[in-house]
């Protein structure tokens, strides 16, 4: 349960959707307003032609209408314009929300990584202990055997060679 609590794939995978939809939003952002600069330029451009070619009232009529049908198409083109910084806007929140939810499964492995850190710690004493048993036993019985192996060699029946003081030289010496 736990492994699949820490799984992060699906929310690293996701982020990165995200984030690729973020950007797309982002061009169509940058195609709408670029749409708004050229659409008043042109405007402008075909109002000065019109003007300079006839009659005063014919031009205001033409003109009128040219504005009419310019701002409605401006109009059309923010309706869409406030709608993808709408998309936008959400699909930041979930960007954010994707970000606490990945602090916060780091945040839980995080402390299951320091509870097994503590549980290794109590078998490494456990274990500093029972090394210590074994080595006050063999502080206490090593001496004791060497002692009783020393005084159980059985010097008289090698002829003489090895001699009490001999043996003392080499053993206690070694």
């Amino acid at each position: 349960l736990s492994d699949a609590l820490l799984d992060i794939r699906t929310e690293t995978k996701l982020l990165a959707e995200i984030k690729d939809i973020r950007d797309e939003l982002n061009i169509l952002i940058t195609i709408l307003e670029s749409q708004l600069a050229t659409l008043s330029d042109y405007e402008e451009i075909i109002i000065n032609d019109i003007c300079s070619e006839g009659n005063r009232r014919a031009t205001d009529t033409v003109t009128n209408d040219i504005r009419k049908r310019s701002r409605e198409q401006i109009r059309r083109i923010e309706f869409r314009r406030k709608d993808l910084f709408r998309m936008d806007s959400q699909a930041g929140s979930l960007y954010g929300s994707l970000t606490d939810l990945l602090d916060l499964k780091q945040k839980h492995s995080n402390a299951l990584e320091a509870r097994f850190a503590g549980d290794q710690a109590v078998i490494a004493a456990r274990q500093g202990q029972t090394i210590m048993v074994f080595t006050i036993v063999t502080i206490i019985f090593l001496p004791m055997s060497f002692i009783a192996a020393f005084f159980a060699i059985n010097l008289p029946e090698w002829e003489g060679l090895l001699t009490i003081g001999y043996v003392s030289k080499y053993m206690f010496g070694i």
